[in-house]
């Protein structure tokens, strides 16, 4: 079999992932009277260990982009009880669909959150030469922050606290997330980077960087990095380079023996492993990124300090190097 270049096995993965075409479309026309609602209720507050999957029983479906005013097409994984619940907003990596979550948002949501996993476009040759931009992806991902309504039609009983935002992005998706943290999003409360990279754009790299000094921003911050490094997250754009940045209160935590998609749904892992450093064993990886997500956001969203504060290495799935200012 002939050898494959890095570029190859992207080719052959879009070609799985999508058609050969990038669809990133007009947004819907966001509906201020829909958007500006904000819930007051109290927000449902969870316990239990949150590196295995919660009690809660959860849904998940898709709208299309214009269904309920959602300007880009959105998956919404939610629990079922009728309650309030904290919302957390998860930006897809390059080239990955939003699909690739589900075994980590229905992780999430099973513990008392309403997980909102935003299509920035469809996969395929369009952002290998870059288009849409990360420029393009962080405006659209501002917008879909401030349309967040307080309930969906297909969620009877279900309540969103959409006032205190939880805002998680994997790779490119971290940089994004923090472009948008980084331009003024009043509902992000809290702040995830994924193994985040802040890369310059597919083959052409001529897209600025996030990360250009000091973040200015007063948000809570968590930094998982995967060990394993690697071409996908090289270092001088990976996780290391987000920390640095963040002000206090932040944590970095690193998962030693994991790679770049090890925390993607077990399908796309396989396939992401073609081109990323990886552990074969991959379900601690996605234990690890939910759990520490659950824990995080209890902190921050449903304003429960000590679920990080009191962070037990005892329960964590696999091995992690911990660091906090």
């Amino acid at each position: 079999m002939p050898k494959r270049t890095t570029f190859h096995v992207i080719c052959i993965i879009t070609t799985c992932f999508a058609p050969l075409a990038c669809d990133f479309g007009e947004l819907c026309p966001l509906v201020p009277s829909t958007a500006s609602v904000e819930s007051n209720a109290d927000t449902t507050i969870t316990t239990g260990d949150p590196y295995v999957p919660g009690a809660l029983p959860i849904t998940s479906f898709d709208l299309d982009r214009c269904e309920q005013d959602a300007p880009l097409k959105l998956r919404i994984v939610a629990p079922t009880t009728p309650g309030t619940y904290s919302v957390v907003v998860l930006q897809h990596a390059f080239e990955i669909t939003n699909h690739s979550y589900d075994q980590i948002a229905a992780h999430i949501a099973s513990h008392g959150f309403v997980v909102i996993l935003p299509r920035m476009y469809d996969a395929g040759i369009g952002p290998l030469i870059g288009m849409p931009t990360a420029a393009i992806e962080t405006e659209r991902a501002a917008v879909v922050l401030s349309w967040i309504p307080t309930r969906f039609d297909r969620l009877p009983g279900i309540e969103l606290n959409n006032a205190r935002v939880g805002l998680a992005g994997h790779s490119r998706g971290g940089k994004v997330a923090f472009g948008v943290a980084k331009a003024g999003a009043t509902r992000v409360a809290a702040l995830v980077g994924i193994d985040p990279v802040d890369g310059t754009g597919g083959p052409g790299g001529n897209q600025p960087r996030v990360v250009d000094g000091q973040f200015d921003f007063d948000i809570p911050t968590l930094i998982l990095g995967a060990g394993l490094g690697g071409p996908c997250a090289p270092e001088g754009d990976n996780y290391q380079t987000f920390y640095d940045a963040c002000p206090s209160p932040s944590t970095l935590v690193i998962a030693t023996d994991y790679g770049h998609g090890d925390m993607l749904d077990a399908e796309t892992a396989a396939l992401a492993a073609g081109v990323c450093a990886s552990n074969s064993d991959r379900e601690p990886m996605r234990r690890l990124t939910a759990g520490l997500l659950v824990a995080f956001f209890r902190a921050q969203l449903q304003g429960e300090p000590q679920a990080w504060d009191e962070l037990d290495a005892v329960l964590l799935p696999t091995s992690v190097t911990l660091e906090r200012k």
